[in-house]
């Protein structure tokens, strides 16, 4: 996962972060497992500590990565149905973190205690589906295939 996080930052031009950085993100992160009661994956929370932006970040593919304070869970952030019956069964558990090009589609990971925590799911797209089992897969095709993503 670390040589993942460092592909990360270097393509969302993020630096590493110092330790007063890391000790906001962590709070923001705690926060986040509090107020939505969920666990998040510890590859996904290694991300979010070591190299996700501060603030909104576009990246070459026109992927828009979300700082920790705009992580959202489905519920919250999309009012349409989900057609995935995997994702809708457990809607809440499921936080959004980046999105394309302005919310044409966004992706989710799965932050529940089941079978499919961990996994990537990308809602808005034709059609909803799980497209990832993993933060750290989703990370490495998105810098070697990101169409394979959409």
């Amino acid at each position: 996962m670390e040589a993942v996080q460092a592909k990360l930052a270097a393509w969302l031009r993020t630096g590493s972060p110092g330790p007063d950085e890391r000790q906001r993100r962590e709070l923001a992160i705690q926060k986040v497992e509090q107020d939505y009661q969920l666990s998040l994956p510890e590859d996904f929370r290694l991300y979010l500590l070591h190299a996700s932006p501060t603030d909104q970040a576009w990246d070459d593919e026109m992927v828009i990565w979300w700082p920790i304070e705009r992580l959202r869970n489905i519920p919250d952030e999309y009012d349409h149905p989900i057609a995935e019956p995997r994702i809708a069964s457990q809607a809440s558990d499921w936080l959004f973190f980046a999105d394309f090009s302005l919310w044409c589609w966004a992706w989710a990971i799965c932050c529940g205690d089941g079978e499919d925590r961990g996994a990537i799911g990308l809602i808005g797209g034709s059609p909803d589906r799980v497209v990832a089992d993993s933060f750290s897969e989703f990370a490495d095709r998105h810098l070697s295939d990101p169409n394979s993503l959409c």
